[in-house]
């Protein structure tokens, strides 16, 4: 009506005559007390700020810790409450719908407690938080982190290394050189269902979109971290130490996420890793030798080039001036890759400049091969993860190649024995035109491409990829005979044909045609 007619209208009396006939009460008394103490829960509830706080954001108090076990303790407190808020809002969503029906769901709500939560149930809750600092990595009260994990508690746990070059006595629990902190994230792998994620503290914004769908995640997640070694032991400094263990392999960038696909190639991710497919990385190093001659060579940076840059590691290391360097020695790469009887008659050695700029070779005790050693191989089960160098793919690869290498001489077999048959039947027939050749161009099957890189690795200039990441042969003229007939036998599906020889002058052609004959 509005206050304008406030003058003319009796309100009240309005109200009194509304009321004679509004109905006293239609609920039954269940169903009214059903949905009130549903609501009484529902505003209750502690596990998320009131709006008028502040920012609906703002993690609730008693939801950050710094061990495991006051979290899990912390936890199971809760549990009776999270039971009586799970099971209002299950009630008020039946009730809002109107398909609640008393004999169907009140015997179930009557027995409904902390038995009765679900994975389901416990992801409408904030998550836990624990962040477990460095020094406190082996306290007793974390011995259940992987069980916490394991279990469908919602936790994001945050686990900070300082160290990967502890060494440990024997029968002290420990591994040495720091591989039990290197073999956490992968152990957690194991237990599923979960997301884990590896990351050095330098990789760390490079990272952030990972980081951020985990902590997004439905159920538990794992971070680990290294921030760089302690000072004032560690040569270098934290950010630099970090960005060296990656590089080195001690502790590689890895993403495994339980729910984004149905494999490991959709779960597992070694993105952050410079050069996935190779042991260690390489760069190119330039010196001057003993007559001031220029020499570039590519030097790998491995575990042991890491340990290097740690002081505590001096005992496995001595440095050996340019006038007693001998043929004996050998880059620590290249020592490695040798079996264990010629090993022992090479010495295994890293670069290093001192001070004054000048070069030394430093060779390394066994241990620490064996710590490289060890490194490498964790590294190599990582790339079997991330389908790199993958046996089972590999040994179906060589099968693969070696039928297709067969059928050339197969076909040809099987055209002598067709012209012999047909000139034993007709020989009276005139001789008819042979079939045309095979194209002498060099060729992709671009529909079978698995997207590899191996061609573009090797020139991408002249490989170059369409719009479903599959090759084709760019330009022609862009690389030599050789970079075609590597490409062929790089190939992981055998679907490069190099053709001919477009230059008749490139050297070494004989030999490449003979190598090229398998995949034309």
């Amino acid at each position: 009506m509005g206050g304008a007619h406030a003058d003319v209208f009796n309100f009240d009396a309005m109200s009194r005559l509304v009321a004679r006939g509004a109905p006293q009460d239609e609920l039954p008394p269940a169903r009214r007390q059903r949905i009130e103490e549903a609501l009484s829960v529902l505003t209750s509830q502690t596990f998320y700020p009131e709006l008028s706080s502040g920012s609906a954001d703002e993690l609730p108090a008693g939801y950050a810790f710094d061990n495991c076990a006051e979290a899990m303790e912390a936890f199971r407190n809760r549990l009776p409450a999270v039971a009586k808020l799970i099971k209002a809002i299950a009630v008020a969503e039946l009730e809002v719908d109107g398909r609640y029906v008393e004999s169907e769901h009140d015997p179930v709500f009557e027995h409904y407690d902390v038995h009765s939560l679900t994975a389901q149930d416990l992801a409408l809750l904030p998550d836990t938080l624990v962040c477990i600092p460095p020094a406190h990595n082996d306290a007793p009260e974390n011995a259940a982190l992987l069980d916490m994990l394991s279990s469908a508690m919602p936790v994001k746990v945050l686990v900070q290394v300082s160290d990967l070059l502890e060494e440990a006595t024997i029968g002290a629990g420990h591994f040495a050189f720091g591989v039990r902190s290197a073999r956490l994230a992968t152990t957690a792998m194991g237990l599923g269902g979960m997301f884990v994620m590896q990351c050095a503290s330098s990789a760390l914004y490079a990272q952030r979109e990972r980081i951020a769908r985990g902590l997004a995640c439905r159920g538990p997640a794992l971070f680990t971290v290294f921030a760089g070694s302690p000072a004032p032991a560690a040569g270098l400094p934290p950010y630099l130490g970090a960005a060296a263990a990656v590089e080195s392999r001690a502790f590689p960038t890895f993403t495994y996420d339980a729910a984004a696909g149905a494999n490991w190639a959709e779960r597992f991710s070694l993105d952050g890793n410079r050069a996935p497919q190779d042991d260690w990385p390489a760069e190119p190093v330039e010196y001057a030798d003993e007559t001031l001659q220029r020499v570039v060579e590519p030097i790998r940076f491995t575990y042991a080039d890491f340990a290097l840059c740690d002081r505590r590691n001096a005992a496995h290391f001595a440095a050996v001036s340019r006038e007693r360097w001998h043929a004996g020695m050998l880059p620590v790469a290249d020592w490695l890759a040798l079996d264990e009887a010629d090993a022992a008659r090479r010495v295994p050695f890293l670069l290093a400049v001192d001070g004054s700029e000048r070069l030394y070779r430093v060779i390394v005790d066994a241990k620490m091969m064996q710590a490289t050693r060890r490194c490498l191989l964790l590294w190599h089960r990582l790339q079997e993860h991330a389908g790199i160098h993958d046996p089972h793919a590999e040994r179906l690869l060589a099968q693969e190649r070696a039928e297709r290498a067969a059928q050339p001489a197969a076909v040809a077999a099987a055209a002598t024995a067709a012209a012999v048959t047909s000139a034993a039947a007709a020989p009276a027939e005139a001789e008819t035109p042979a079939e045309r050749p095979p194209s002498d161009e060099a060729w992709i099957e671009t529909s079978r491409c698995p997207s590899c890189n191996e061609c573009q690795l090797i020139n991408d200039r002249m490989f170059a990829y369409n719009d479903n990441k599959q090759a084709y042969i760019k330009d022609i003229n862009a690389g030599t005979y050789r970079q075609l007939v590597e490409a062929a036998e790089s190939c992981q599906v055998a679907i490069i044909h190099p053709g001919q020889p477009r230059n008749p002058n490139e050297p070494g052609l004989a030999e490449l045609i003979e190598r090229a004959r398998p995949f034309l």
